[in-house]
């Protein structure tokens, strides 16, 4: 099944679906869309608290730029009723325009993959050194004990390895390949397929939210409205 046609089946479930299942379809959509993201996220080299820290700072913004349109004015607390997201966090992000704060963290692997091209231990001159596998400094043991946060050598051996960053030789010696963790099957025609994803993702739900509004626009809804107000 296409892409096209899965998005047409969705849209036709929205038009008979109620406010739970609506919530219920959307969640899974989403969930759909996060699974992909996630991989392409890890193809990338970026690790899941990277991708929470993204959403975090995005989900703000967007929040923010919604009260903008109508009042130019932002409230915090709407911010964080919206979001979920604590009050200090939201001013953190709204003070901030610096690019570091979306960049300050890295992936582990990227981490360990920096501590090799940057620490003087593990250079020669400005290059990285081939290192012995295993094995007292410089190793690529050594290496993963310093950067890996407590990883095992072989989990982060066979992810490097996986995603061609590495390469073992066959003396048991370890040569860098690549300076970030960046998987080789990335292409432009991935980054298609994801984008086109999240624009079908966005249009059922736009129009599965009016089908929804036009649903519960009854007469107890508006005096509830009203009620609120």
């Amino acid at each position: 099944m296409n892409i096209r046609r899965a998005s047409d089946e969705t849209r036709e479930r929205l038009e008979k679906t109620d406010a739970v299942d609506f919530q219920i379809l959307i969640r899974q959509e989403v969930q759909q869309l996060l699974e992909r993201l996630s991989a392409f996220a890890f193809d990338c080299g970026l690790d899941t608290l990277e991708l929470i820290e993204l959403l975090r700072v995005a989900s703000i913004k967007t929040a923010a730029k919604r009260q903008m349109e109508p009042d130019e004015r932002i409230s915090i607390s709407r911010v964080s009723a919206l979001t979920g997201i604590s009050r200090t966090q939201i001013s953190g992000v709204l003070k901030s325009n610096k690019r570091s704060q979306i960049t300050a963290r890295e992936s582990v692997l990227n981490r360990i993959l920096r501590g090799w091209r940057s620490d003087s231990r593990f250079l020669t001159g400005h290059r990285p050194k081939a290192l012995k596998l295993f094995g007292r400094n410089p190793s690529f043991e050594f290496l993963v004990k310093l950067y890996g946060r407590g990883l095992p050598v072989r989990a982060v051996f066979d992810e490097l390895i996986c995603v061609g960053a590495i390469e073992l030789l066959p003396c048991q010696i370890v040569v860098l390949l690549k300076p970030f963790a960046v998987h080789e099957r990335i292409s432009h025609k991935e980054t298609e397929a994801l984008l086109k994803k999240v624009r079908d993702l966005l249009g059922s739900g736009a129009r599965g939210q009016r089908v929804l509004e036009a649903k519960t626009n009854s007469p107890q809804r508006r005096r509830n409205l009203r009620r609120i107000r």
